[in-house]
């Protein structure tokens, strides 16, 4: 997310009413965190996780 800052550093278009940029940020809060519980559960499905 880091990386992408220069692209996405936009006032338009308007998302959600909402600047690029800061949905950008709200994405980011969104999936990450899903991101991480599915690969807990993968792991746990595997039993690498007791």
């Amino acid at each position: 997310m880091l990386g992408a800052i220069p692209f996405v550093n936009r006032i338009h278009p308007i998302i959600l009413g909402l600047p690029f940029f800061h949905f950008w940020l709200f994405l980011g809060m969104i999936i990450v965190p899903v991101c991480t519980y599915l690969i807990y559960r993968i792991q746990k499905s595997e039993g690498s996780i007791e």
